[in-house]
């Protein structure tokens, strides 16, 4: 998991769901800033589930990050 993708997405100016993909193609859908946590430096994410359970994803199992919507690039890099 590369970590600087991940934070941008959580650390947008104004947060915008996304989903994270993994290596065994199951989907998470972060719908708010708080649902995941990035683990000890970008080596895992413990994600909130929609079911209140917890999970915990190793970092290389990530293997992409993609908005759920239409964003306005400005909003994740500067410019």
């Amino acid at each position: 998991m590369q970590l600087p993708p991940l934070l941008r997405f959580l650390f947008a100016r104004t947060f915008k769901p996304f989903d994270i993909y993994l290596s065994d193609q199951r989907r998470f859908r972060i719908t708010h800033p708080e649902t995941a946590i990035v683990h000890q430096g970008g080596l895992g994410l413990w994600v909130m589930l929609p079911t209140g359970q917890l999970e915990f994803i190793d970092g290389d199992a990530v293997t992409s990050f993609q908005s759920s919507g239409v964003v306005d690039p400005a909003e994740f890099f500067e410019v």
